[in-house]
């Protein structure tokens, strides 16, 4: 029988952080083993309790959640974290990506949203979101046959993979040589050189192809479409917008 997720949740918020320790009850795979306000205290449980995953708020006593991710990589716990925050900016983002954190969610966030967040980071579910990715594989595939997008190029699957993610999550836009292209790579088997490489490749050749009406439609007024074309996260970045918003409020 598998063992339950040991959880610990570093917040600051006592309310969230009791709204957590109700829900996981009604959860057969997880269990809370440690809740605390303060980034010290959440270092010395780290420590004790060996978790499967920590959720760590950014806003905490004594060391904020960036200082324990820091340590946490320094002590080579070899623990996923969550990091949250309802005040952030991208530089932060960006930072707590750098240090290894495996996402991060900005609050106000659902329960279930962390819940499926933690099931992710410690592999106790075959595949994030499959129904999801099979529905956003298809919408991409279709953007990408509008602009004219050689599907017989090998950078093809790497730029409607990398698109996928993005919608998923956005925080891979933060750190695209350092988790999106790993992330790819890994799939498809191929290094981060090659698929940044191509992704770049198929970039260029649908820019220097698309009818400009339809680059238009995508791009907008953001990207002069004769001038120069978008770097790999610019282009990756659009298209995963729009689809993102045609997801929250349908495509009209």
């Amino acid at each position: 029988m598998e063992t339950k997720i040991k959880v610990l949740i570093a917040d600051s918020s006592n309310d969230y952080r009791k709204l957590v320790a109700n829900r996981f009850r009604d959860e057969p795979d997880m269990e809370l083993v440690g809740s605390t306000t303060d980034g010290a205290e959440a270092l010395r449980m780290a420590q004790e309790v060996r978790p499967d995953v920590i959720v760590l708020d950014v806003l905490l006593e004594t060391l904020d959640g960036l200082d324990v991710l820091h340590r946490i990589g320094e002590m080579n716990l070899n623990v996923p974290c969550i990091v949250v925050s309802a005040f952030y900016k991208d530089s932060m983002i960006s930072e707590a990506l750098r240090l290894g954190a495996s996402y991060f969610l900005r609050k106000p966030f659902g329960v279930q949203t962390l819940t499926e967040k933690i099931r992710h980071v410690t592999k106790r579910t075959d595949t994030a979101f499959p129904s999801e990715v099979g529905h956003l594989e298809f919408e991409v595939s279709n953007i990408l046959r509008e602009l004219g997008t050689p599907a017989q190029m090998k950078g093809y699957r790497f730029l409607r993979h990398g698109i996928v993610l993005t919608v998923l999550e956005v925080e891979f836009l933060y750190a695209v040589t350092g988790k999106l292209y790993p992330n790819i790579a890994e799939k498809f088997g191929a290094s981060n050189a090659q698929v940044e490489r191509c992704i770049r490749n198929v970039i260029a050749a649908t820019w220097n192809d698309a009818d400009p009406q339809i680059l238009q439609k995508f791009f907008g007024y953001t990207i002069s479409s004769r001038k120069r074309k978008p770097t790999n996260s610019e282009f990756i970045a659009m298209i995963a917008d729009q689809l993102s918003l045609q997801q929250k409020y349908g495509d009209r």
